[in-house]
């Protein structure tokens, strides 16, 4: 169907209609031909090399596809200088900030993301912002990360993991793994941690039905990516 008949309904008169019918084809009726033979040529070549545009770009763009529980590195590419620990020059902003772990799929293409509190965005993401997280389990590596400023102004860290717990003089304290590896392990306050009260709580740790303990404690509850505040 051609865009003419789309919209009015009804097939213009081309030049072949024109033509009076003879039974020998005149030098109009061969042009005509010539031109509609051209031009179908020229659509299908075009739509070849759709096809092949397509093709070369699904082939440079491998599928990616992601758990709950996975962790994601996520793109700064259309995020605010703020949520990307800069005041300054966006090229010189960081490319990807996490890793934030996956804890729904809301979408044949999208994923929601635990993110912190403080950094105040939306937390469905298309598959095309996303990365794969590798996490470095070597012992003899270290991993440098700079302090991050958050929406509020302030200057954290990033937590990696939460070890033991413990109370001491009446204060329950936590002994925090940081990402940056560079800073040693810390007992910190539950003050201290307000950016990480919902994966706190999920424990126990400041509900009635947990007895005060005045030995350490071991606990397994990993927080990777996780904002420190109050540094």
């Amino acid at each position: 169907m051609s865009a003419f008949m789309a919209d009015l309904g009804y097939q213009a008169r081309s030049v072949v209609d024109c033509m009076v019918t003879s039974s020998r084809p005149t030098r109009a009726t061969t042009f005509a031909l010539h031109q509609q033979t051209i031009l179908a040529e020229a659509q299908d070549a075009m739509a070849a090399a759709q096809l092949q545009w397509h093709a070369a770009y699904d082939r440079n763009q491998p599928q990616l596809t992601f758990a709950i529980g996975d962790e994601v590195l996520l793109d700064t590419k259309n995020l605010d200088l703020a949520h990307m620990g800069t005041d300054g020059k966006r090229k010189l902003a960081v490319c990807f900030i996490g890793p934030y772990r996956v804890v729904n799929i809301t979408g044949p293409d999208t994923y929601a993301l635990d993110l912190p509190p403080g950094l105040r965005l939306h937390p469905d993401y298309h598959v095309s912002r996303l990365r794969r997280y590798h996490r470095d389990h070597d012992p003899h590596r270290t991993t440098r990360v700079q302090p991050i400023l958050v929406a509020n102004g302030s200057v954290d860290h990033l937590v990696a993991a939460i070890l033991r717990h413990r109370i001491r003089r009446g204060v329950r304290q936590f002994e925090v793994q940081w990402l940056d590896s560079t800073i040693q392990p810390s007992w910190e306050p539950l003050d201290n941690l307000t950016q990480v009260l919902a994966l706190v709580r999920v424990t126990g740790y400041n509900t009635p039905s947990v007895p005060k303990l005045h030995e350490e404690c071991p606990v397994t509850l990993e927080i990777s990516g996780t904002w420190y505040q109050g540094l």
